[in-house]
């Protein structure tokens, strides 16, 4: 018999909880979260009309939205309400997990009174009446706590072990920023990144003293069938050769020249040429399709007998490509590496924009990472997160910029802005808000 589970999940949770406490709060735009220096924790459906969301900083999400009611609230009273929801699952199974405040699971697979979709909605019912009815609410101090600990653990961490804690941020691949964006905060802290290794082939980023190991699983293109073989082989001993390898793990011919071009066979000493004709005659003679069992009655020619065909070594910037192509991110030197067209020196630099607070700018950046919202009057907008040689700042891009410049943003990886830098209500940072956008200015 097939398991039924039900999966429970309360959006807005405590937006909704002080919305359904407070009859003039109903249809306004709230969110819960800190004042000074915070976040919003949960936002209403009003409130995301104007682009407010988790985990955003409640100066910016006073930006968007100007009569933006910020709440404190209190954690005791929404995990009491908590409990009395998760109540309701007990009353038709035991079996319950409650992953956090306001998401869990409940298995109905052995409840035979009623089907599992009327209960969903029985249960459904009774927590809407319970949010019709509720007239105390707050904010949580026990989770505010946790997600306290566990920011204080982080930055620790990072301080005093920044190779392990970045290598474990890359290897979890989630977040809210692309990993290129992580990629540029290893070489902010002086992190390098090293080439993959058919001897360190992953799954997860390595940390080597003041380098990480990007794993060779995570090329582009690799099949499960090579990824899931290359790691079983290497458990059984290491890899003394480019042939060792193929021999063992038999590898397609698109999957070698991957390999090659990240620099993963580095390691045995051969160049990158050498390789590539040692590639060529593997397949050549063996076929992708050879397994270790099988042998030869007469061994083919070596490859000293192949006639020498001189070829050029690739340059940096072709492995930076390489590495950009099938990583996401270069590797083996800076990201930034890759737009050394761009005359960057004539733009004011991401650290020294402080200095201008008030005043509009010109920056150059890198755009690492966008979001597009929509106002309340249903128009676009769009979040940038650009990067330069010296940092990444956010910036906002609102309906009449965006109206005007948004194909820009999509147009040009590296991104020229016009902008006014707003700081912060604490004065601890600033963001940029975007008058104009358009074609960076190159050294040529």
């Amino acid at each position: 018999m097939p398991r039924v589970i039900v999966h429970l999940d309360a959006d807005a949770f405590f937006a909704a909880v002080e919305q359904a406490g407070d009859p003039k709060l109903g249809g306004k735009a709230i969110a819960v979260g800190g004042e000074r220096r915070g976040i919003i924790a949960s936002a209403s459906y009003e409130a995301r009309k104007f682009g407010v969301y988790t985990p955003m900083p409640t100066v910016r999400a006073r930006k968007l939205c100007p009569k933006l009611i910020v709440l404190p609230g209190d954690f005791e009273r929404y995990e009491q309400f908590s409990n009395w929801m998760f109540g309701y699952c007990y009353d038709f199974t035991p079996d319950v997990e409650q992953t956090s405040i306001d998401e869990g699971y409940f298995d109905l697979t052995a409840n035979r009174k009623k089907s599992p979709a009327d209960i969903a909605l029985t249960i459904r019912h009774a927590i809407w009446e319970l949010v019709a009815g509720f007239n105390g609410y707050a904010f949580c101090k026990a989770h505010s706590t946790a997600y306290g600990v566990e920011a204080y653990q982080a930055a620790w961490l990072k301080r005093y072990y920044p190779a392990e804690f970045m290598a474990g941020v890359l290897t979890n691949g989630k977040g809210f920023y692309h990993p290129l964006v992580y990629v540029l905060e290893c070489h902010r802290l002086g992190l390098k990144l090293l080439p993959p290794s058919v001897n360190e082939p992953g799954l997860v980023f390595v940390p080597h003293g003041k380098s990480i190991r990007v794993p060779l699983t995570h090329v582009k293109g690799l099949t499960t069938r090579t990824s899931d073989a290359m790691l079983a082989t290497r458990e059984r001993g290491s890899f003394d050769s480019m042939a060792n390898f193929f021999h063992r793990v038999a590898p397609n011919g698109e999957e070698l020249e991957a390999m090659i071009r990240v620099g993963a066979f580095d390691e045995f000493g051969e160049t990158r040429t050498r390789q590539f004709w040692q590639a060529q005659h593997l397949l050549k003679t063996y076929g992708a399709s050879v397994q270790s069992t099988q042998g030869w009655l007469v061994p083919p020619p070596g490859l000293g007998q192949l006639p020498a065909i001189p070829l050029n070594e690739p340059a940096r910037r072709e492995r930076l490509e390489a590495e950009n192509e099938l990583f996401g991110f270069a590797v083996s030197g800076h990201p930034l590496e890759l737009f050394d067209d761009i005359a960057w020196h004539t733009y004011c630099p991401v650290n020294r924009l402080g200095e201008f607070v008030g005043q509009t700018v010109t920056t150059c950046g890198l755009v690492v990472e966008q979001r597009t919202h929509h106002q309340v009057t249903g128009e676009p907008m769009k979040f940038l997160s650009l990067a330069d040689w010296t940092g990444i700042v956010e910036t906002e891009l609102f309906a009449p910029t965006y109206r005007s410049y948004g194909l820009a943003t999509v147009r040009y990886p590296v991104l020229e802005i016009e902008a006014r830098v707003e700081p912060f209500e604490n004065g601890r940072g600033y963001s940029l808000r975007a008058l104009r956008a358009g074609k960076p200015r190159t050294n040529s």
